[in-house]
């Protein structure tokens, strides 16, 4: 084989790589909306939702600094868990609540 041969197949290799994780992760992401009791293996194959969305933010950042168009399958892999994303972090609000009459409730918890 030569040099362009494997270069060629390895990028086959990489794009097929990147195809199957980013439909894996939106399966995966599908289990959310399942319930336990009728299925059994998509909402346990759910508890490795965040290595999944991690791997896809890698091979994003792996299109992108080659300067891909495969970048996108990533990406909508990752933009069709946006649920399950901010359902785990909350993105800042910059518009504080007002505050009644200055006062505010303070609660003290030792659990």
């Amino acid at each position: 084989m030569g040099k362009k041969a494997t270069f060629l197949y390895f990028n086959f290799i990489g794009i097929l790589f990147t195809a199957a994780l980013a439909a894996f992760t939106i399966i995966v992401g599908l289990g959310s909306r399942s319930n336990p009791n009728e299925e059994f293996l998509l909402p346990l194959l759910g508890l490795g939702m965040i290595p999944l969305l991690i791997s896809n933010l890698l091979i994003m950042l792996y299109w992108a600094i080659r300067w891909k168009i495969w970048i996108l399958i990533p990406v909508i892999a990752i933009a069709a868990n946006y649920e399950f994303i901010s359902a785990k972090y909350q993105f800042p609000n910059k518009e504080l609540p007002p505050i009644a009459n200055n006062r505010l409730i303070r609660v003290a918890s030792f659990n």
